[in-house]
């Protein structure tokens, strides 16, 4: 549902995660970095539909993507550090 994710939640005030079953690495990095551009960076999180998805490779996948690394740290752990309240290492 990538056309109704993009349409109704792109930009919008939630918060979006890369679970993706089989794995996000199997996305065009062409959509992925659509989306996390189309979007606010604090509100991204790397996320996993365990057991059904593969997380070693997804998280492999968005350190290898074209984008700065705070906004890979962002996605990979500190939005979700943030969100839950965790305090900083």
């Amino acid at each position: 549902m990538f056309e109704e994710a993009r349409k109704h939640l792109l930009g919008k005030d939630v918060y979006l995660d890369t679970s993706y079953p089989p794995g996000l690495c199997f996305q065009s990095p062409d959509w992925v970095l659509e989306m996390i551009h189309g979007h606010d960076p604090n509100r991204i999180l790397f996320g996993t539909d365990t057991p059904f998805a593969r997380q070693k490779e997804d998280f492999e996948y968005i350190l290898r993507l074209p984008i700065f690394e705070d906004l890979k740290e962002k996605i990979l752990w500190k939005n979700g550090q943030r969100l839950l309240g965790l305090p900083e290492a």
